[in-house]
């Protein structure tokens, strides 16, 4: 079997099994362009690529940029011996459940793993299940959104692209206030380069504030709740509290664990390493 025809077969064999689902959102374009998702994809050099994307979308808010290379989707790669054309491609976004989407993009020298939302926006959502163990080194970090103090959207996904720190708190945490010691002078040690995101677990609103304000937290703070979404992606449950997450640049967790001073010598590790170094920290 030639290598073409393995491609054509691969790709044939993952419509048979995705056609169970509901199609996804997508359309045609004149001028050998696809719109999936937001995005307005075409073939150029014999890679599939980000040409256009519809503000609001869900690629947009996945982190997706114009100009990024798309490298795999769901389990299928587009980058063999025999690269994935367009058609192909079409036909596989168009028998994918609805749901979130993996993507592996290529962005410059570097890749990104995201995952994109593509039910519709007047379906039913279902909450994410609850992971019951919790986040590790060398994973890509789940991706979520929220709300801050000054009801901004945040999500983690427009924050790939630099070193995110995510720290897991609540009020009604005794060893919480001791990481927000140490957090506070990690994040102003780096405050050029680290990006800090708090996920607060409280129900009650009014003790996060208070708590975000008596313990000058830094950073980005969000709500979440005992049972919220963020928590349940990271497995906070079996995790516990406090609980701290290192991402890198791609996206990909290189630290995690319960004491941000047992990390902080990863942390400057990987702060103080050379540019487009995205090993994993030993």
């Amino acid at each position: 079997m030639s290598l073409h025809a393995g491609v054509k077969l691969r790709a044939a064999l993952l419509i048979c099994l995705l056609a169970a689902g509901r199609a996804s959102a997508i359309e045609s374009v004149p001028g050998g362009t696809l719109v999936f998702a937001g995005m307005t994809l075409q073939e150029k050099d014999g890679r599939i690529q980000v040409e256009e994307l519809q503000s609001g979308s869900p690629a947009e808010r996945a982190g997706v940029l114009p100009l990024d290379v798309l490298l795999v989707v769901g389990d299928l790669s587009l980058v063999d011996l025999q690269p994935v054309d367009l058609e192909t491609l079409r036909r596989v976004l168009r028998n994918t459940p609805d749901g979130e989407l993996r993507l592996v993009l290529g962005r410059g020298a570097g890749t990104l793993h995201i995952m994109i939302d593509t039910t519709p926006a007047d379906a039913p959502r279902r909450p994410p299940p609850v992971r019951r163990t919790p986040v590790k080194t060398g994973e890509p970090a789940p991706l979520f959104s929220g709300t801050d103090l000054r009801g901004q959207e945040v999500s983690l996904a427009a924050l790939q692209g630099g070193p995110v720190l995510i720290d897991f708190w609540a009020s009604w945490c005794p060893p919480c206030k001791a990481n927000a010691l140490v957090l506070r002078r990690i994040a102003a040690a780096h405050a050029e380069t680290l990006r800090v995101v708090g996920v607060g677990l409280d129900d009650d609103r009014k003790a996060w504030e208070a708590f975000i304000y008596n313990q000058h937290l830094p950073g980005l703070q969000l709500l979440d709740g005992r049972s919220g979404p963020i928590g349940s992606r990271y497995g906070i449950a079996a995790a516990g509290i406090p609980f701290v997450v290192v991402v890198d640049g791609t996206g990909r967790i290189v630290a995690a664990g319960n004491s941000i001073a047992d990390l902080e010598g990863e942390i400057d590790r990987l702060l103080t390493a050379p540019r487009g170094d995205t090993r994993p920290v030993p």
